[in-house]
């Protein structure tokens, strides 16, 4: 009975991981392609400097988990 048990607990941590590698992906395509064009045109800009620091935040946990 432990056996099922374990491999379900493999499985589930094998999709976290793998669902927090395509989050990476996409934060870091946000990042890329659309946040540091804007802070580009404006890198005083309270708001986008914000957005920048809360992102490169998330960006840094998902890497630690994928």
């Amino acid at each position: 009975m432990n056996l099922g048990r374990s491999r379900t607990c493999a499985q589930l941590e094998t999709y976290g991981t793998a669902r927090a590698h395509a989050l990476l992906t996409e934060v870091r395509r946000l990042i890329t392609g659309t946040i540091a064009p804007h802070a580009a045109l404006d890198p005083e800009d309270k708001r986008v400097r914000h957005i920048v620091a809360q992102l490169n935040s998330v960006e840094s946990t998902l890497d630690l988990i994928a």
